[in-house]
């Protein structure tokens, strides 16, 4: 799947920019704020539909403008396809394949995947979970749509638990059945989000491992470890047990949502002993 062509209307820095890109490398070169970062940042919106720096979508309109409009034509094996994202000031952002909207956005997640290598990588390393989890949740969701549902339905379940032992705290109060009633689709959801993460981690490790051995020469060994409360409790035992210390802190402290992935250099984890290039090899391979 190759992007052919590319038009930017009031995206960032860009009033109105086209291009066409080779089915080969294609490179950006330019001055300091011309916008080549802002160029990439729209080829991620066309996979994922947001921004890979973070910015809300409303910030990426054009100063003193009302709306953006990334187009693109993307070539399939034996077809063409229209993809265009629009955002206005006063509404909800749209994407198109086709003149055809999604129903939802999240439908269009995995049509046309992409890897994207920046400097703000480092943040994988020194950042709490919350970064590594949204990596780990990126990189499946391109390739597994049911994924991304079990995901989403997990996220508005814990949500509304959350909200619950909230109210109680609220007005002192506790229900142990009304809490009991989000037991079945937390476990329904997470569970399979733990066994896809599990094996796909599992099929990670010894490719990164592969290529840092190739980049360093073999100097360390690294490994990425998948780290889980699942591991070693089922979801049933893990909500019953925490339920006490959840209804004190007034959200859910264990499950899925808690997980993390460990990155380690010679067996001790890499942010504390790796150099900066060492770190820098990692998340490259």
């Amino acid at each position: 799947m190759i992007i052919k062509k590319l038009s930017l209307y009031n995206f960032k820095n860009h009033s109105e920019k086209k291009f066409e890109f080779s089915p080969q490398i294609n490179c950006f070169v330019g001055n300091n704020g011309a916008g080549k970062t802002n160029i990439l940042d729209a080829l991620h919106y066309l996979s994922v539909g947001k921004s890979f720096l973070g910015n809300t979508d409303l910030n990426n309109i054009k100063k003193d403008e009302d709306f953006f409009t990334i187009d693109a034509e993307i070539q399939n094996e034996d077809s063409e396809d229209i993809i265009k994202i629009s955002q206005p000031k006063e509404a909800k952002k749209i994407i198109k394949k086709n003149d055809k909207n999604y129903d939802r956005i999240a439908d269009h997640i995995g049509y046309l995947p992409s890897v994207m290598i920046s400097p703000y990588d480092s943040n994988l390393i020194s950042d709490s979970g919350e970064s590594r989890r949204k990596f780990l949740d990126s990189m499946i969701s391109q390739t597994d749509s049911e994924y991304l549902f079990d995901l989403i339905q997990y996220q508005k379940t814990i949500q509304q638990r959350n909200a619950l032992l909230k109210y109680f705290a609220k007005n002192r109060v506790f229900d142990k059945d009304s809490l009991e009633i989000y037991d079945d689709p937390i476990i329904k959801f997470g569970s399979g989000i733990f066994e896809k993460r599990r094996a796909f981690v599992s099929q990670l490790n010894p490719i990164v491992q592969n290529f840092y051995r190739i980049i360093s020469g073999g100097k360390e060994t690294v490994s990425v470890i998948y780290e889980s409360h699942l591991l070693e409790h089922s979801f049933e035992d893990l909500l019953k047990e925490s339920m006490e210390r959840d209804r004190m802190l007034t959200y859910t402290s264990k499950g899925i949502h808690k997980d993390d992935l460990l990155f380690e250099m010679d067996n001790i984890l890499i942010k504390k002993t790796g150099s900066q290039g060492q770190q820098k090899s990692f998340l490259i391979s």
